[in-house]
């Protein structure tokens, strides 16, 4: 019998699936805006990280885990460049400073240290989510006088990126060595279990907003 993680892990697996789905039909019959082909773009790219993810899992060479800095690294992109479309022309700007001096120091950083990269590293986590999270709290500053244009994706973004990355920092800081520290093994994990909750309802947010909003041809063509 299935434990609830394992359905709420089945469950995202079936929204990852159909959010690919949603978007990419709205990309090929409508003409969809730069920011909804950038959504369809990263809708895709959770899609395939957290497949191959898997598949690596269950091959003879189960560590995964340097997919984890293609998942942040295409998010940071993606969602960045998504950011930009919706931002003024001073906020493109600095959307675009952020984003080459992030993608140089992780180059420069991994340069460096090569055996990083097949490591869960917080500087991923750090150098690329809290762009992504300051990107988001200026465009619902921007809402403020401006049409709420991908309100509840935003919300979603802000909610997922802000409780996630907190539950990755504790998570990492908790285990070092594969021994727990501080906490009970059984608190750690019910930690993480929020995280895999907390993802879900991210997913089903990208849904949503498909729903609201641009499967009825509220998003304009830029």
């Amino acid at each position: 019998m299935k434990s609830i993680m394992d359905i709420i892990g089945t469950w995202s697996e079936i929204f990852m699936i159909i959010n690919v789905i949603l978007y990419v039909y709205s990309c090929i019959n409508q003409k969809s805006s730069k920011s909804v082909q950038l959504l369809t773009l990263y809708t895709i790219s959770l899609f395939v990280i957290h497949f191959l993810s898997v598949y690596v899992k269950l091959s003879d060479t189960p560590n995964n885990l340097y997919l984890s800095h293609y998942h942040f690294g295409f998010q940071f992109l993606l969602l960045s460049l998504f950011y930009r479309t919706l931002f003024t022309s001073l906020q493109k700007k600095w959307v675009t400073i952020i984003m080459i001096i992030v993608f140089g120091t992780l180059t420069v950083y991994y340069s460096l240290s090569p055996e990083k990269y097949f490591e869960f590293n917080l500087i991923d986590i750090f150098i690329t989510t809290i762009p992504l999270i300051f990107f988001s709290i200026t465009h619902l500053y921007n809402m403020l006088t401006q049409n709420r244009r991908f309100f509840i994706f935003n919300a979603g973004v802000l909610i997922y990126l802000s409780t996630g990355s907190l539950i990755f920092f504790l998570g990492t800081f908790w285990n070092t060595e594969k021994e727990f520290v501080g906490v009970s093994s059984e608190t750690a994990r019910n930690i993480w279990n929020i995280y895999e909750v907390i993802y879900l309802a991210y997913l089903i947010f990208i849904t949503v907003e498909w729903k609201t909003s641009i499967s009825k041809w509220k998003v304009k063509n830029k």
